[in-house]
């Protein structure tokens, strides 16, 4: 129970990456996969805190994160899709495959915490962790860093981030602006051309 409330935390994600900001990206999780080895070996390999072990890995996975989402915010929701997913594949078949992390396939053994021994309370934990992430992502919907990703996924439906691409509606307005003023130059040169000239 405690695994799929977890999984969920994770897909929380794309309600603030693809819903808000309308980009696509194919690995997070492995970025969670991140988190987690990171986790482990702090806990099994330095005999740290686990909860230690979950701030280490969730910064090395937001610093994985950056790099990705500096490297593809530019790019378009195809190419930003196959990069992540790229990224997300090289992971998988290189990094994650060390024996360091597989332990010949047994993998490695995380305690947990002293406060959550029983599965039920991890579970009630787990959901709390829940609640507190949906909510963070709702303040984060009305805060200014929300209303860029909107203007960012507003700006990717009308073309590329950063390009000066017109909507039909806009090009409409400046075909008909055109169309008027040079109506006007020709009804001036016909005026023009009726009128002789005054006789001094």
């Amino acid at each position: 129970m405690a695994e799929g409330v977890a999984i969920a935390i994770i897909f929380l994600s794309f309600t603030l990456l693809t819903g808000e900001g309308g980009m696509i990206s194919l690995c997070q999780i492995t970025f969670a996969g991140i988190g987690g080895l990171a986790t482990a070996q702090v806990n099994a390999t330095y005999h740290l805190p686990v909860l230690l072990g979950v701030v280490v890995g969730g910064l090395l996975a937001g610093a994985g994160g950056l790099i990705v989402g500096t490297l593809t915010a530019r790019m378009g929701n195809l190419y930003a899709a196959l990069a992540t997913l790229t990224f997300g594949l090289l992971f998988s078949a290189i990094v994650f495959q060390f024996n360091v992390f597989l332990q010949y396939g047994s993998g490695v053994t995380v305690s947990r915490p002293s406060f959550a021994s029983s599965n039920v309370t991890l579970t009630y934990v787990t959901l709390a962790l829940f609640v507190l992430v949906s909510l963070f992502i709702a303040a984060i919907r009305r805060s200014t860093s929300g209303l860029a990703l909107s203007a960012i996924r507003n700006e990717r439906d009308r073309g590329p981030v950063g390009g000066n691409q017109r909507g039909p509606d806009e090009d409409r307005d400046l075909d008909a602006g055109r169309g008027d003023r040079g109506h006007r130059r020709r009804h001036v040169r016909d005026l023009h051309r009726s009128c002789p000239p005054p006789v001094i």
